[in-house]
């Protein structure tokens, strides 16, 4: 499920990948947080907050088409977990 999040962060839920695995969400979700500590939303909200990262120090791009490029689609969301898990707003922290 690691590799999944990381490979597809921007297409990739939990119910996919349920149903690719054959198992029910809610189980899959369960041992998820077992092994990990943290939830799949959170895990996937980070790989997507570091891409966003990356490609804010890489690129050009505006902030919102970055965000959407990487599976984000609420701007309010975004800013409020980028300031939470970097410290600062993505606009400021271009390079």
């Amino acid at each position: 499920m690691l590799q999944q999040i990381t490979e597809d962060y921007k297409n990739t839920s939990l119910k996919k990948i349920a149903a690719k695995l054959n198992y029910n969400r809610n189980y899959l979700s369960t041992v998820f947080k077992n092994i990990t500590g943290k939830s799949f939303s959170t895990t996937l909200t980070e790989q997507r907050l570091l891409k966003t990262h990356e490609l804010l120090r890489t690129t050009a791009s505006p902030v919102n088409k970055i965000m959407t490029s990487v599976g984000i689609n609420n701007k309010s969301f975004f800013y409020t977990q980028y300031k939470k898990r970097f410290g600062k707003t993505p606009n400021s922290d271009r390079l």
